[in-house]
């Protein structure tokens, strides 16, 4: 307990329990119920002072000249001001840690967000880059009828691309420009084989009517693309792309029509196939039937396909029999049985043609494979010219074959 001397002002500490009090500066006896209190409980850091001078409130003599309290601190211990250079540092010092935590509470969950990513892109709300192909933009230049009398197509530019190839379709390579460079414009389906060389690494997207999408990127040689395929009646668009992203490229685009779906091929042959026409036995849909099926028809003898390929024989009808329909890549067996020597042809989504005539053993053709998505067609042909004949065309999924063991 502190207290005020009476008689000099000194503080005096207390136990407590005294009645009176006598002050160590002035040897004046006070008593403590009349002392005024200047703290109920003694500071721990309180020291008495060495010295007393009285405070210009006291005259001398020890008479009061007002009756003004005592200010506890005037005569306690003074705590040294802080530096005013160190108060600036240590606001600076909290400021700068405040900001770095905000920052790495912020940015390092994007960091794991970005290595989560195959691409290592930004999320699409951050990113300024376009998601996808514009196919309503008006090509480049323009669009081109390579219906027949018009075989072929050829122009240079320069190519600017701005979006991942890999945004519109799984599989493309290489960055396009948004807008496509050229657009075909066909009558009727036709062959077109479409090619781009550069100096630089350059790629090709071509996009049907229906929105099918065929890439490549190296199949023309020396790092230039070629797409070959069957486009049907309708617009189709084509961009042209570089493989490394931010660089430019001059190219030359060419785009040839055939009349046949084999460039290489005589063109009486596969003109004469039809495709377009009715298949006797309609479409099957493999994912509508999962375990394909067996169908029976006749054969019309018409068409000699020998010209097609070394490895296509015999003769069939102008219409396919069946168009089978894939929607994803799937490995298939086709083969029939029936009186006489028989043959198969398929015509594959990409214009090409598959053959056989005695895989299947006993005179009987079998084709088995991985086949690409979209429609092939399937024509079923005799050896040798003859009259009508009935067949039992066989599709399924194709099915490893098991080594039997001996014991």
């Amino acid at each position: 307990m502190l207290v005020e001397c009476s008689n000099c002002g000194a503080p005096l500490s207390l136990g407590g329990s005294e009645r009176f009090v006598k002050c160590a500066y002035c040897d004046s006896t006070n008593k403590v119920r009349s002392l005024k209190t200047l703290a109920v409980h003694t500071p721990a850091h309180w020291k008495p002072p060495e010295k007393w001078a009285p405070p210009p409130s006291t005259q001398a003599g020890g008479v009061r000249a007002s009756k003004a309290p005592s200010v506890l601190v005037y005569h306690g211990p003074r705590i040294a001001p802080v530096p005013q250079v160190q108060v600036k540092r240590n606001v600076g010092c909290i400021l700068f840690f405040s900001l770095l935590m905000v920052l790495v509470t912020g940015i390092v969950p994007f960091f794991f967000l970005f290595q989560s990513s195959s691409r290592s892109t930004l999320p699409s709300f951050l990113s300024s880059a376009p998601r996808t192909i514009d196919t309503t933009a008006l090509p480049t230049r323009g669009f081109v009828s390579l219906d027949p009398g018009q075989p072929s197509i050829t122009h240079t530019a320069m190519v600017t691309a701005s979006l991942e190839a890999s945004r519109v379709a799984t599989g493309c390579h290489g960055n396009i420009p948004l807008a496509a460079d050229l657009g075909i414009r066909l009558s009727q389906p036709r062959h077109i084989r479409i090619t781009a060389s550069s100096t630089q690494d350059l790629t090709l997207l071509v996009r049907e009517p229906s929105g099918t999408i065929r890439c490549d990127d190296d199949s023309g040689g020396s790092r230039n693309p070629l797409v070959s395929a069957v486009l049907p009646a309708g617009e189709s668009r084509v961009w042209v792309g570089v493989y490394s992203r931010g660089t430019s490229a001059m190219y030359t685009l060419t785009a040839e029509a055939f009349d046949s779906a084999d460039p290489s091929a005589p063109l009486a042959p596969s003109a004469a196939l039809d495709p377009n026409q009715p298949a006797a036995l309609g479409v099957l849909d493999m994912q509508a039937h999962p375990s394909g099926m067996v169908m029976r028809a006749t054969i019309i003898p018409q068409v000699n396909v020998q010209p097609l390929g070394p490895s296509c024989r015999g003769i069939v009808p102008v219409a396919p029999h069946l168009v089978v329909q894939l929607s994803r890549p799937q490995t298939l067996r086709v083969t029939t049985s029936g009186d006489g020597d028989l043959t198969l042809v398929v015509r594959a989504p990409d214009g090409t043609f598959r053959c056989d005539d005695d895989s299947g053993g006993r005179s009987q053709p079998l084709l088995t494979g991985e086949m690409m998505p979209g429609m092939h067609h399937v024509w079923v042909g005799v050896y040798t010219q003859t009259q009508p004949r009935a067949f039992t065309l066989r599709v399924e999924p194709a099915v490893a074959t098991r080594r039997s063991r001996h014991r």
